[in-house]
């Protein structure tokens, strides 16, 4: 019996639009469906990747071409391309990066905890001072 190979050209799919905060890691995974298997490249901006001294790393699969970027900065930012090429045709699918600002959080408990440390304190000091204020307006009608 033989054994029958269908040709099929690169198909290409994965998550167009990815925002990352500025110094967090990220992972563009670009899904590849192709026989004979497609000769795989990623490009930034136009551009062929430069994995030489930078902070990108690939990892191929037969299933998907996965561009690792750790330590994301601003410079980062950029539409990423994808390229599957094949005997039968090239392939292309852009991946659209975009880096923001790393947020500053500021932790909510804390605060919450002073509010209620001073609203507290606030509240004890009317009470007392409202003790005061009752015996000194008594020792007043005392003297009348």
């Amino acid at each position: 019996s033989k054994c029958l190979s269908l040709a099929v050209p690169p198909l290409l799919s994965g998550n167009n639009f990815q925002t990352v905060e500025e110094g967090s890691n990220v992972k563009l995974v670009c899904s590849v469906k192709a026989n004979p298997q497609a000769q795989m490249m990623w490009y930034k901006n136009s551009s062929l990747l430069d994995l030489e001294k930078s902070h990108h790393q690939i990892q191929q699969t037969s299933e998907s071409f996965q561009l690792s970027i750790t330590k994301v900065e601003k410079s980062d930012n950029g539409t990423y391309s994808c390229t599957a090429k094949s005997s039968l045709q090239t392939e292309s699918l852009d991946f659209h990066l975009i880096v923001k600002d790393k947020t500053v959080s500021v932790p909510v408990e804390p605060i919450i905890a002073a509010c209620v440390v001073i609203f507290l304190t606030l509240c004890f000091g009317l009470v007392a001072r409202r003790k005061k204020i009752m015996e000194v307006s008594k020792s007043s009608e005392l003297f009348k």
